[in-house]
């Protein structure tokens, strides 16, 4: 019994236990033998798991880009029925069919087609089959017999084990010869021989093939379709400059191929996407969108989104292509068109270079409606303009919107300037208009306030901020009037009772015996100074002097100026006599004389009781 270890080759005696296996071996190689198919089921999946292994090193990719073209082996006994739209590789051997039908078959097919056919010469035919027969009852024996439980048994097991190896690596030795001598042709008959491996001489047929299939790609054969993509997306009309094109949109070969592919009728993204990514193309998707986003930057088609808005390229989702609809533009504009329509955007204040024009136009809508939004507002101002105008402009998209800018010129100018005007009105009124609302605020209690009030909730209800003849600065005239009058009359009460308080004070002779110095720290301290004059020229300063002190609040302060006089002249006996005591008389109605006795009587008593422990001060 041969044994293969690390040391070689042994050779040992063979036991009972080690012929049970090599019998075990024999009757599953017989076995196998008498089952054909069996073997050529084997044989089939060995080679097509060798072409997997040689696919795997197989990656065919065309242009500058290295776009990846997808090759597909197919074993079928005929080709598929699309084999000249599709990358197919054929691949046949000589167990199945004989060569020269293989090559036939290829010398048959238009030179044009990008089939690529494989065969497999039927070589080493009762090699391979011994190959397969040892390896498979190799595997089963050992399957069958197990873990043995004996050092015999073990021998045996590694003698098998070492019969299974052989198999495999003359199996494998096999196959690298039959592979090696593996023929690869392409449709027409011609036969591919560069390169050593296989894989390389499939990959060499399958970029010639590719090139057959795609035979319109290199029009659009550059990397630099992202940059393109990306500026035509902010609405740059140069955007194809990114691949060397210098003149208009759609004199670019891609442009035109896509702008007759949507035509009249239109199309999906999704449709020119398909169309363009299939043979005869194969154009990479940034080179489909670049080209697509680029014509409609443009203005050489437009688009609707999914929900059948207007789109433009910086307003089109890239991932919302395929939804789009595109619809190839059919109005043109002239260059004195175009004059007139840059001196609109001159004229609303919108920059706008030549070329620009298409870019600039939701610019252009956008400061009409800032200038709309400044022309009215809440009551009394007008109410805001309707812009029935705008939102048909910015409904359209490419030249219809320019062709719309062009025929409103006029129209857009004089709202512009009609807003402008409004704008700068409201501006001017509508502090006015606050200021007399503030005001009236403090002639709620006076006599002309509900004539005040109708005439200000008339302006309010009509609008009439800006009516003409001006009726809020005459009404904030009125209100300012009538608060000056009030504000002054308090004024000259205060002033009066402040003055007689202060002659009183003066004429006191407990006043008079402090200092002079005395005397102005009780001024200080009890707030006797006199009212120093306010302005009130302006409605501003009538307002200032009314937020720092209302009508009611000057009433108050005039009631309590006697107060604080009574505490001033109090505070100056405590200073001369600091024993005094202050009393407060009681408070009573008198209704006749003897009510009044009767209250003087009870004075009396007060003050003598209060008199026996010092001086009084009333």
């Amino acid at each position: 019994m041969a044994l293969t270890g690390a040391n070689g080759t042994e050779y040992r005696l063979q036991t009972r236990e080690s012929s049970a296996w090599y019998d075990e071996f024999r009757a599953q190689e017989a076995e196998l033998k008498a089952a054909p198919q069996r073997v050529e089921q084997q044989r089939a999946d060995l080679f097509k798991a060798r072409f997997g292994d040689v696919m795997k090193k197989v990656r065919v990719v065309q242009g500058k880009e290295n776009v990846e073209r997808r090759l597909s082996p197919i074993y079928d006994e005929t080709l598929p029925k699309d084999h000249e739209k599709a990358l197919y590789l054929w691949i046949q051997d000589g167990w199945q069919t004989e060569e020269r039908s293989v090559t036939a078959e290829a010398k048959s097919k238009n030179v044009e087609n990008p089939t690529l056919f494989a065969f497999l010469p039927a070589q080493y035919k009762t090699e391979l089959t011994n190959a397969i027969v040892a390896l498979e009852s190799s595997r089963s024996t050992l399957r069958k017999k197990g873990t043995p439980a004996t050092e015999e048994g073990r021998d045996a097991q590694r003698s098998m084990e070492s019969r299974e190896r052989n198999a495999e690596k003359e199996l494998q030795d096999l196959l690298d010869k039959l592979f090696a001598g593996a023929r690869v042709f392409q449709a027409g008959g011609q036969e591919v021989i560069d390169g050593n491996e296989l894989s390389d001489r499939i990959n060499c047929a399958a970029r010639s093939s590719a090139i057959r299939l795609f035979h319109q790609f290199d029009v659009a054969d550059s990397d630099k379709w992202d940059k393109v993509l990306d500026e035509a997306r902010k609405g740059n009309l140069e955007a194809l400059k990114s691949v060397g094109h210098n003149q208009e949109a759609d004199k670019h070969p891609v442009c035109q191929k896509l702008m007759a592919f949507i035509g009249g009728a239109g199309k999906k993204g999704a449709e020119i996407r398909a169309n363009f990514e299939a043979p005869p193309y194969g154009w990479p998707q940034d080179a489909i969108e670049g080209a697509l986003y680029a014509l409609l930057a443009a203005g050489h088609i437009r688009a609707t989104d999914s929900t059948g808005k207007p789109a433009d390229a910086r307003s089109l989702d890239r991932k919302q292509v395929t939804q789009a609809s595109f619809r190839q533009e059919s109005i043109t504009i002239s260059p004195p068109q175009l004059i007139k329509i840059r001196q609109l955007f001159s004229a609303i204040g919108v920059p706008c270079q030549p070329k620009e024009e298409l870019t600039k136009a939701p610019l252009l809508i956008a400061k009409l409606r800032e200038m709309a939004s400044k022309a009215g507002g809440a009551a009394p101002a007008p109410e805001l303009p309707k812009l029935t105008t705008l939102d048909t402009l910015e409904a359209q998209n490419g030249n219809a919107q320019l062709l719309d800018l062009f025929t409103r010129h006029d129209e857009l100018v004089g709202l512009a300037k009609q807003w402008t005007k409004v704008a700068d009105d409201i501006q001017t009124r509508l502090p006015v208009w606050r200021q007399h609302i503030n005001l009236l605020v403090h002639a709620k209690e006076l006599g002309p306030y509900e004539e005040l009030k109708a005439d200000t909730d008339a302006i309010q209800t009509q609008r009439g901020l800006l009516a003409e003849p001006d009726a809020v600065r005459p009404l904030l005239d009125r209100t300012t009037g009538v608060l000056r009058q009030a504000l002054n009359a308090k004024l000259q009460a205060y002033t009066s009772a402040f003055d007689q308080l202060q002659a009183h004070l003066g004429a006191d002779s407990d006043w008079k015996k402090l200092s002079e110095v005395q005397r102005n720290e009780l001024i200080q301290a009890h707030h006797l100074e006199s009212l120093k004059p306010i302005d009130l020229s302006s409605p501003e300063q009538l307002q200032d002097a009314l937020d720092e002190c209302n009508l009611q609040h000057w009433i108050s302060k005039t009631q309590a100026l006697s107060s604080r006089f009574d505490a001033a002249r109090l505070s100056a006996v405590q200073l001369l006599k600091p024993n005094v005591a202050h009393v407060a008389l009681p408070k009573r109605t008198l209704n006749d004389e003897a009510e009044l006795k009767v209250w003087l009587t009870e004075v009396e008593l007060l003050l003598s009781q209060k008199l026996k422990n010092g001086p009084v001060a009333l």
